[in-house]
């Protein structure tokens, strides 16, 4: 989702996450240092208004609260990074 869209969304990176805490372990997707760099370049360019737009509003009322300001949105954005960033290139 974060090298092979046009258009990347802010769901792409939330998708990343739940895939991230609930099958850590288990996923396994081969990239290339230049597709792993791309995912991270584009995963960083996802903004806070972004993610505002395209995901906050469809969250529970109880997760909106928790993720309303951007220093949860820089939490997650951070979480994946260093999921992506602890996987060997071709290992992911």
């Amino acid at each position: 989702a974060l090298i092979g869209r046009t258009e990347t969304e802010a769901r792409d990176v939330i998708d990343i996450k739940i895939l991230k805490d609930q099958a850590a372990y288990e996923l396994k997707i081969n990239l290339s240092k230049i597709e792993k760099q791309k995912a991270l370049n584009t995963l960083m360019s996802v903004s806070f208004d972004q993610f505002m737009s395209q995901v906050h509003p469809y969250l529970t009322l109880e997760y909106q609260d928790i993720f309303k300001n951007k220093e949860a949105w820089n939490k997650i954005q951070t979480e994946v990074v260093e999921f992506i960033e602890s996987h060997p290139a071709g290992k992911l």
